[in-house]
C-alpha cells in the first residue's frame, strides 16, 4: 500500500493507465490533473486547468485522456505532447 500526497483539495477522480501499470492519473477540485508513478511513489507531471476536475479517463491505448471539468468542458489531452506517455 502507498500513500501519495500532492493535491491541494479533494481528489474527485482516478484513472489507471490501460497498458502501463506503473502510471495513474488523479483529478482534483484544485483544478489539476496529476500523473503519478507507483514505482517511484512520486508525481511525474501536472496539468493546470481553469476549473475543478470532476472526471477523467484514459483512451483504450493510453495515448489520450479525457478530462471533464465543473465549467462543462470536456478536454481531450494528448499524453505524448505532455510527456505523459507510457
Amino acid at each position: 500500500m502507498q500513500t501519495i500526497v500532492g493535491h491541494a483539495d479533494w481528489i474527485t477522480s482516478i484513472a489507471a493507465h490501460p497498458e502501463n501499470r506503473e502510471i495513474f492519473l488523479t483529478g482534483s477540485l484544485d483544478h489539476t490533473v496529476k500523473v503519478w508513478s507507483t514505482k517511484s511513489h512520486r508525481q511525474l507531471n501536472s496539468l493546470d486547468l481553469d476549473s475543478p476536475v470532476w472526471g477523467l479517463a484514459y483512451s483504450a491505448t493510453g495515448d489520450y485522456f479525457a478530462v471533464a471539468t465543473e465549467n462543462g468542458t470536456v478536454s481531450l489531452i494528448n499524453c505524448k505532447q505532455l510527456s505523459l506517455s507510457n
